[in-house]
């Protein structure tokens, strides 16, 4: 067996995000993206798009994650998958009712991309992507009951779908609305890991919870409503539904979901990775030194994304941290996405020193007046930790080999 070699890429898209990493080993990569949108110019995703097609020998993503479904992380999925070939997209699981209540937050109609996307992304991708359909897999949320059982081994048929072997415990989902024209949508339960190779293990973790409950009624309509909405969405079915939406939350715009698909990437073992060393480049910049610092340190080879997430707490530090995780996984975290572009409201002071990575990544556009990321405050708190900026003009690239 080959030494092992990892690539963590972080793509200069302003306000948003975008990564991608591939696993290098057998003379062959596994490829995976985190997220891939902006609100800044289109034209940046659009060249970095290009970028990774370009330095991809079979034009090929393994897994697409995706962490929640706002503009500035999702803008660029559709032109990624017409772009590259992927395997597998990988997103949190919600409900219908709930996956509507953000097309309402958004303001968006019943032909609106992110809409008929929410209503079945299973569907959604089938039709955008009919030459590449990519396997869809729902990740459970840790709050979530009663799906667990009979979850079974990855069927072997889609060995072929991955550029490495994949294993992960995945079951047919049972949902109607995000079940597949060709039976293409599986759910993953909470904290299990998809392994690649027998050396790698990425661990996604769903933290999605609503700030307002919904009440049954709301529900029940959207479930009277739901073979209306898959065979044929009408503006006319979906302001019906909207108006028991106001009746029950009120008519402002104001947020009731809190979602975001953590993502952690790491081998199985730290010592595969035998020489020991992290070149970074080619173009970055560290906001505690204003330079190009880089370490040949890889006690800590891992990866922690973490999109829009919420770690304001100690509960859900811990949730994630301590209960998901565990200690051996935090301690090789080398690499740390800090969460939604260095909000302070998605933030706790002891968060960095409870992490402890050699690099912490902030995605945004410092130059945008509104909404004003990064925080100066998170910045200043992750100051020990070789904060990076990137933006518009600078990325980021750590190669573990």
């Amino acid at each position: 067996m080959n030494n092992l070699n990892i690539t963590y890429t972080f793509h200069p898209v302003g306000q948003g995000l975008f990564c991608s990493g591939k696993i290098s080993m057998d003379s062959k990569d596994f490829r995976w993206v985190y997220d891939c949108g902006t609100v800044s110019s289109a034209s940046l995703l659009d060249t970095q798009i290009k970028d990774l097609t370009r330095k991809t020998k079979n034009k090929r993503v393994d897994i697409a994650f995706i962490s929640h479904f706002d503009k500035d992380h999702i803008s660029g999925l559709v032109k990624l998958i017409n772009t590259m070939e992927v395997g597998a997209i990988v997103l949190p699981y919600l409900p219908l009712w709930q996956r509507l209540l953000i097309a309402f937050e958004e303001n968006r109609g019943v032909n609106s991309s992110l809409t008929q996307f929410l209503i079945s992304p299973t569907r959604y991708v089938e039709k955008k992507s009919p030459e590449n359909i990519p396997i869809l897999i729902y990740v459970q949320s840790g709050s979530e009951s009663g799906r667990n059982a009979d979850m079974k081994t990855i069927p072997q048929h889609m060995e072929e779908n991955f550029s490495l072997p994949v294993e992960a415990d995945i079951a047919p989902i049972e949902d109607e609305d995000l079940e597949g024209i060709r039976n293409s949508a599986y759910i993953l339960p909470p904290g299990s890991p998809i392994k690649i190779n027998k050396t790698c293990e990425l661990i996604p973790y769903n933290d999605s919870e609503l700030t307002i409950p919904p009440g049954k009624r709301f529900k029940k309509e959207v479930e009277k409503l739901k073979s209306k909405l898959l065979s044929s969405p009408s503006q006319e079915t979906l302001l019906y539904i909207k108006n028991n939406y106001d009746k029950t939350f009120g008519s402002n715009s104001r947020k009731r979901n809190v979602i975001s698909l953590f993502l952690y990437i790491g081998p199985l073992k730290r010592e595969l990775l035998k020489r020991r060393i992290i070149s970074i480049g080619p173009i970055f910049s560290c906001i505690s030194c204003r330079n190009n610092c880089w370490r040949t340190n890889i006690n800590k080879p891992s990866i922690l994304y973490t999109g829009d997430g919420y770690l304001h707490t100690t509960e859900k530090q811990d949730a994630l941290l301590a209960d998901t995780l565990g200690k051996e996984r935090v301690d090789s975290i080398g690499f740390f996405q800090v969460m939604h572009h260095g909000a302070k409201k998605n933030w706790k002071h002891v968060l960095s020193s409870r992490i402890n990575p050699l690099y912490s990544i902030f995605c945004s556009d410092p130059k945008r007046k509104k909404p004003g990321h990064p925080n100066p405050e998170v910045v200043k708190d992750f100051l020990p930790y070789s904060p990076i900026q990137v933006d518009k003009d600078r990325g980021f690239t750590a190669r573990l080999h």
